[in-house]
Parts: structure tokens; sequence; C-alpha cells
């Protein structure tokens, strides 16, 4: 058992070091952090992270398992090129190449996709002399083999081009593709012919993912599936789950990604961390806790999610302005719960904090780190009403471990000061 003075201690020293680095793109680096996952005390099993070295880059764009075995990623470099990234035999390697120069020459690299038979599809953005915007849509074959595919789009603005923000493979090979923030259809990969629109009941769309066969649609306030040309709303509590994400990261972009493996069982990231769904059952299964891991970290979203045979997970996206790729594999000798736990309060929701929390979290997998936040505006507390409830807690010997004074007024600031010499709770601010 470690010492819960000593952990407070290095709590508070990271909290300073982070709170003085915040804002400045600092990413510390990352080890190995442990999933912790409801359970006893002597119970063990369960997922643990892991931070796999990608080729150097600035953002991440998709990522799928090939049909070979091996883990593919598409990454954007800082003068806009794009490498497809294989992974190699060794951990940490990758058999990487640019897209060819009949690609990159046609103007700004907009979206990318990646298929599992080893293909790869990107549109790309040429400005004219006119200022108008030519697009091109380019699909390489397995082999690297590129061609252009004559795409025509009725609803052009010659202003923006095609903007097309996602675009997708599904398992059985076919591509959709996003337009602007309405449509959501299928390219003909020969031809270039379009498919009638999939997005019927997302009026301002954010994004798209396929897994499986469907393709997974998500709106501002909702999210939307496409089954077999057939559009409905996500309902029941996979519905209820991705509606509670959209709304807990209203005004960024969302933490939701789908993947499907080869008996139908859906995998999903949210904010709250990595889930497994049955396609139709009333429960959905939590393998990976975002409060223990880079999941629940504010600066990292998720861009595409995939599975390995052996049960392993791979989470692809972007943080603080560089690529990351998290790695999750379930070990049976892991302890279910960490050793020690440790609560800490906050009178508002601060997103520095959670992104502290949890970048201490990655250092010390040993210990469980749980954030109580007083004012969440969603259940009536006022600020009186918190801080009071707060000093009963602390002066009845059930308060948190440690306190941030943030958003106190001086009132309040002495009454958590005399609670404070009371009980010995440790108290900081920035």
């Amino acid at each position: 058992m470690i010492d819960k003075k000593r952990i407070i201690s290095m709590m508070l020293a990271l909290l300073v070091l982070l709170g003085c680095l915040s804002g400045c793109g600092k990413d510390p680096e990352l080890s190995v952090v442990e999933v912790s996952q409801p359970g006893n005390a002597n119970a063990t099993g369960r997922y643990v992270e892991q931070s796999i070295t990608l080729p150097d880059s600035d953002y991440a764009m998709d990522m799928v398992m090939l049909s070979t075995g091996h883990l593919r990623v598409a990454l954007m470099k800082a003068d806009g090129n794009v490498l497809i990234c294989t992974a190699g035999t060794q951990s940490n390697t990758w058999d990487t190449f640019p897209l060819p120069g009949t690609i990159t020459e046609s103007g700004s690299i907009g979206s990318v996709a990646l298929s599992p038979d080893g293909s790869v599809f990107c549109s790309t953005l040429q400005k004219m002399e006119d200022d108008t915007y030519q697009p091109h849509f380019w699909f390489l074959d397995s082999s690297g083999k590129s061609r252009e595919i004559p795409v025509t789009y009725a609803d052009v603005d010659p202003q923006m081009g095609f903007f097309v923000p996602t675009c997708d493979f599904t398992a059985d090979g076919r591509l959709l593709a996003q337009f602007y923030s309405k449509e959501v259809r299928e390219v003909n990969l020969e031809t270039g012919e379009l498919g009638s629109n999939l997005n019927e009941l997302e009026p301002s769309l954010l994004t798209f993912c396929c897994a499986g066969e469907d393709a997974y649609m998500l709106g501002w306030s909702r999210g939307s599936i496409c089954q077999d040309g057939v559009t409905d709303a996500l309902s029941g509590v996979l519905g209820e789950q991705v509606v509670a994400s959209l709304q807990a990261t209203e005004g960024s972009d969302p933490k939701i990604t789908f993947w499907e493996n080869s008996d139908g069982y859906l995998f999903f990231t949210t904010h709250d961390g990595l889930y497994s769904y049955v396609p139709g059952g009333s429960v959905t299964e939590e393998l990976v806790s975002g409060a223990r891991t880079s999941l629940g970290d504010p600066t990292f979203c998720p861009k595409a999610l995939t599975g390995a045979e052996d049960g392993s997970f791979y989470v692809l996206g972007n943080q603080n302005g560089e690529s990351a790729l998290r790695y999750y594999v379930y070990d049976q000798n892991a302890p279910t719960t960490p050793d020690t736990e440790l609560r800490i309060y906050s009178l508002y929701e601060d997103e520095d904090l959670r992104q502290m929390i949890s970048q201490f979290q990655v250092s010390h997998p040993e210990v469980a780190v749980d954030l109580e936040v007083g004012v969440t505006g969603e259940n009536g507390v006022t600020m009186e009403d918190a801080i009071r409830m707060l000093n009963t807690e602390i002066l009845a010997g059930s308060g948190p471990d440690l306190i941030r004074l943030d958003g106190f007024h001086q009132r309040a600031f002495w009454q958590i000061s005399a609670a404070y010499c009371v009980r010995q709770v440790p108290c900081w601010s920035r």
C-alpha cells in the first residue's frame, strides 16, 4: 500500500507544474497506463493502456486493420503531405510511403480513407486562377498505382469546391463520403457516380464513421445509423450514450468512434471511455475507463478505432497538435482496482484540471483519482449550497483529499481554510 501523504504531495507537485505549462502545448511523455475497472481488492484482470510511437506528424487522419493483420495509419505532416504507415514486425517500427506526386500536386489534401484490402482513397482541392476551387478524387490500389475518379456533385459551390471533410470504407469495400455538412453518399470507385444521400436525419452533420457495413452519423445533438440503405435515429442505451457524449463535448470535436468486429459486436468510444455493445441489446459494457486513461483527457480527440484478433484495441487520435496512438490489451494478472483512491474537489468544471488528472493517472496507474465538481449546473446546486456541503463533509472527516480553491469567494475561502486547519485537507490555487 502506498503512503497516501506521499501520493498527495506528488499530485500537488504535478498540478503546480502542469498549471504552469497549461496553454503552452506541452505534452508530457506517456508510458504505460493501467485501466481500472470496478471489482474487489483481490480481483485481477483489466485492460492496460500503452502509447505507441508514430512517425513524426501533425495530424492523424485514419486507421485500419489490414486483411493481412497489420495495422495501417494515415498521418498528415506539417508540409501538408500524407504518410501511409504500416506497422512493422518490430515494436514501434513503421513502413511508410508518401502519397504520389500526381496526387499532392493536384491540390491540398482534404480527407483520406484506408481500406482493409490495402487500397487508399483521398480528396484534394485545387485553387484555380479565378479564385474558384477544383476538387479531385483519387484512388490508390493495393500496389500503390493511382488513378483519378471523375466525380460530379450537383450542389457544388465553386467558391469552395467539393468540401469533403470525412470519408470512410465499409467492411465490404464500399466508399462513403461526406459532402459539406449535410450529405453522406456512396462513391462508385470506377465511374465516380454518387449514390443517394444517406443522411436523412441530421440537419447539420458533424462527422460520420463506418463500422462493419453500417454508417454512423453524428449531428450536434443526436446520432443516426444507416443499415442496408435505411437511416434511423440511434435509440436505446447506445443512442443515450452518444447523445450524452455529444452534449458533454459540445463546441469541440466529438470523441465518438465506432468499430465492428467480424462477429458483429460493436465497439465505440466516448469521452467516458471504450465500450462494447451487442446490437439490439439493452446494455453496454465498459472495457476501458476514460477517467483512468488518455480517453478522458480533454486534449485527446479520438479519430479512429479498430481491434485485433486477440481482443486488443487501437485508438488513433490527435493531442496537443500531434498525432497519438493508444493501445489497449487485456492483462489477466493486473489488479482490477488501483491500490489507492485520491479524491479531488473543484467548485466548478475545469478542462485544464481534468487534463492534469489524466496525465497524473498516466504516470501513476496505481492511484485512482476521482474528481468531484460542486456546481455542475445540472442539479440546481448553487455555489453557497456546494460550499456548505463541502464544509460539512470536511468537518465530519469525510471530505476530499485535495481541494482546488479557484472560484471560491473570500468568505468561502476563509471557511474552507478553517476547515483545512481542523482536518488538514490540502488546498491549492493557481
